[in-house]
């Protein structure tokens, strides 16, 4: 039963994130911090990578809803070019497991070769 309770919890999180993103998206909320970071940087590419990144390493849970959301929100209507923002998300999300020093994929390895964390981030720098 509480198995069941936590699956439809996280459920009604993305029904809610879903749909505050898609208010944000209709009456355009964010236009200013995006019109700002635009004016900053000059390219869209930026401003994407900027807001993937920021949105990428939010320390809480469900952050690849939230910013799969807000991506969404700058995604263009073209169908096209919006298929590029599935692996972008991906890999702003899912890049903070690698870094974070907290996490179990870097604290593992990190005692099982006696690596610093700076140690480490010499290593996997590409």
């Amino acid at each position: 039963m509480d198995i069941i309770v936590k699956g439809q919890l996280y459920l009604f999180l993305i029904i809610f994130v879903m749909m505050i993103a898609g208010m944000i998206k209709e009456h355009n909320l964010f236009a200013d911090i995006f019109a700002f970071f635009k004016r900053s940087m000059k390219s869209n590419r930026a401003v994407i990578a900027v807001v993937s990144a920021l949105t990428g390493v939010l320390p809480i849970k469900g952050r690849v809803t939230v910013s799969a959301g807000l991506l969404d929100t700058l995604a263009p209507e073209d169908k096209e070019k919006r298929a590029k923002f599935g692996p972008i998300d991906f890999m702003s999300t899912h890049h903070y497991y690698f870094w974070s020093p907290l996490e179990k994929t870097v604290i593992l390895p990190m005692a099982a070769f006696g690596l610093t964390y700076g140690a480490f981030l010499g290593i996997m720098w590409p």
